[in-house]
């Protein structure tokens, strides 16, 4: 009975490493097919090239006016947009999954949400969808910023006391915005809004986090 119970529970755990490298190494869709944008590569980053996107994990497909399909490595691509969305290519971060925190070693697509002196980003290729902040020409890690930042049944995933530290050293010279920090009005919810008062330099203008359930 006992050799039964591990050998499902190794099965179990081998199925989902699995999982979870496949999430890493498939070609999950970022972005639907043929979105209208362009693509800019690493070595000419001038010239831009107008086409019907697919934008996955580890690949760019690009179909131009004339049919032509072309497909490009992360590495390959410098710039990636569409109407509502940009794209640039991140490595050597971590993602949460179901055992803790999964390193990305080689360079990915990740969703530009903002850019100025932070740039913040999504990557959406594991279990949770992961919010990354980094100082722009910096050579330093990515944050990854905290999710699950709360303890507590009941209280607000990402806007936790984990949440809260993790992007404290950032707001150093904005009393403003470490007040709102303080008030734990910011969440995962408003995060970009946070980032762009932060680029920008102006006041906080988006909606307000409640406190009431955050620890």
């Amino acid at each position: 009975m006992m050799r039964i119970f591990l050998l499902a529970s190794i099965l179990l755990i081998s199925g989902l490493i699995t999982e979870a490298r496949a999430q890493i190494d498939d070609n999950t869709v970022v972005i639907g097919p043929g979105d209208l944008g362009y693509y800019i590569l690493t070595d000419n980053r001038i010239k831009q090239y107008p086409a019907r996107l697919k934008v996955f994990a580890s690949q760019l497909v690009a179909k131009d006016e004339r049919g032509e399909v072309s497909k490009w490595k992360p590495e390959e691509v410098y710039y990636v947009r569409t109407a509502k969305q940009r794209f640039i290519a991140l490595q050597d971060f971590s993602i949460k999954n179901t055992f803790g925190y999964l390193e990305i070693k080689r360079p990915v697509f990740v969703q530009l949400l903002d850019s100025g002196t932070f740039c913040l980003m999504r990557y959406d290729g594991g279990y949770i969808p992961t919010l990354l902040l980094a100082r722009t020409g910096v050579e330093e890690r990515p944050l990854t910023i905290p999710y699950d930042a709360s303890s507590g049944i009941g209280k607000h995933l990402g806007a936790g006391k984990k949440f809260r530290e993790a992007l404290a050293p950032y707001v150093t010279t904005r009393p403003d915005l470490q007040q709102l920090l303080a008030d734990k009005k910011v969440s995962i919810d408003n995060l970009a809004f946070f980032v762009k008062a932060i680029n920008t330099g102006q006041p906080f203008d988006g909606p307000l986090a409640k406190p009431i359930d955050l620890d």
